[in-house]
């Protein structure tokens, strides 16, 4: 049975660990998109390869569905490895379009998919869930525009009343940002961080989306975005509960 990665959303700690986490994240992302260069340059090309989960926010046992576009897929030669416990290692491999798993611990975990066709099409992509009950969560889309841009799209949805409900994203080194609407947040830029905090208390069942541009500078590879959403949920009125942004993390045709 697949584990969820042992990084539990709880209290917000500033901390060796915390700093340790997002340097492990870090090196993983790094590694996925070296794979993805060394992939392409082995064969010549490169093909763009997605899919989707049934839920970015599933139960502990909950089956989740994991489905590749149909519309990425140029034949039926490709064979689909999946990594459905982010430990790094391709422990399913098979031709289906569609694969399951299950969550036994609550926390984020990271899921990749590594396609293969016969005509020398080489794929990566990754997707991050969050298992287990939470009093919010935020999901990010990315787009890539024809002007090299990566468009951030980032959804929000309350599951309980909250106060001081906030979002930071490190804004990847080497890229510029526009923000392109803040939605029902405030933003601040200080330093290399976008601090976005919702100007009304959010209740159950409120929703927000905001969204942000990424222009590449100085930076040659892909960003690897890292953000958390946090605040004092009202069953838990004394904690600071932090959970990682799930969805997508990267994007690696850029």
């Amino acid at each position: 049975m697949p584990m969820a990665a042992d990084r539990l959303v709880g209290r917000h700690r500033h901390n060796g660990d915390e700093e340790g986490e997002v340097t492990g994240r870090t090196f993983t992302v790094a590694a996925l998109a070296a794979a993805f260069v060394a992939l392409g340059l082995a064969c010549g090309c490169a093909a763009s390869i997605d899919f989707e989960p049934s839920t970015y926010n599933p139960l502990v046992g909950q089956s989740v569905l994991f489905s590749v576009c149909e519309s990425c897929i140029k034949d039926a030669s490709y064979v689909f490895e999946w990594d459905l416990d982010g430990d790094g290692r391709y422990e399913t491999e098979t031709a289906d379009l569609t694969v399951s798993a299950t969550f036994a611990v609550e926390g984020y975990v990271e899921i990749t998919l590594r396609a293969a066709g016969s005509g020398g099409d080489r794929a990566i992509a990754t997707r991050a869930l969050i298992v287990g009950e939470v009093p919010f969560l935020a999901r990010r889309e990315l787009q890539v525009q024809e002007d090299g841009a990566l468009y951030v799209s980032v959804a929000v949805e309350v599951n309980e009343t909250v106060n001081g409900l906030g979002i930071i994203e490190q804004i990847p080194p080497g890229w510029q940002i526009e923000i392109v609407d803040s939605g029902e947040m405030q933003d601040f830029l200080p330093g290399g961080t976008l601090n976005l905090l919702w100007l009304d208390q959010p209740v159950a069942g409120d929703t927000c989306t905001f969204s942000y541009r990424l222009y590449r500078g100085s930076a040659w590879d892909s960003p690897m975005l890292v953000g958390v959403i946090s605040g004092f949920p009202a069953s838990r009125p004394d904690e600071y509960v932090t959970v990682p942004l799930c969805g997508e993390i990267w994007e690696p045709e850029l």
